[in-house]
């Protein structure tokens, strides 16, 4: 039985686009708050974190009605003094400051039921924090007088599990060219 080259250069192509594709459908991901309510308020809005650096990016986060949480759009976060640094998969903790000294700068803390990860899916969030920074990376926090931490949340988190690309649509098709083809010789000379 011979296969000739063009077959050959056919099938590296096909587990080269399979590999690139899979490669590049790890990494970060968009992830929805979805009905999330704490002591009131109504937390909307979106972030991306790649869990393999535990960066966050894109946050566009809004918290309204309440007494407690201020109504606020979130755009920073601070990964618990990791403002110059990576965060953490298990919270999303927000400022609402850029400035590098965030002393006195109101937080929310997002707490995950689970830690966050690039596959996707539904996470509960168990709980809230909030109050105000206590020096300029906020490794502490000082809880509001009535609002306290560890406030019941309803809601989740939720991201779709990310799809198939144009690229992996193509290589699945080639593939199953290759199986239907067998042996046969797919070019020739």
């Amino acid at each position: 039985m011979r296969i000739n080259w063009g077959f050959k250069m056919l099938v590296l192509v096909v587990f080269g686009l399979v590999g690139i594709v899979s490669r590049a459908q790890a990494g970060a991901i968009t992830w929805t708050l979805v009905n999330v309510t704490s002591l009131g308020s109504t937390i909307t809005g979106s972030f991306v974190f790649d869990a393999d650096t535990n960066t966050y990016s894109a946050i566009d986060i809004t918290t309204s009605g309440g007494t407690i949480i201020p109504n606020e759009t979130w755009t920073n976060w601070v990964g618990f003094g990791a403002s110059f640094g990576p965060g953490i998969n298990c919270c999303l903790g927000l400022v609402d400051t850029a400035l590098a000294n965030q002393t006195g700068a109101n937080l929310l803390n997002l707490v995950f039921m689970t830690g966050l990860t690039d596959a996707g899916g539904t996470i509960p969030i168990s709980s809230t924090q909030q109050g105000t920074c206590n020096d300029v990376n906020c490794n502490g926090f000082i809880p509001y007088a009535t609002g306290g931490t560890n406030n019941r949340v309803t809601g989740d988190v939720v991201s779709s599990t990310p799809e198939p690309g144009t690229l992996m649509l193509l290589a699945t098709g080639l593939l199953g060219l290759l199986r239907r083809t067998g042996t046969r010789k797919l070019f020739t000379p």
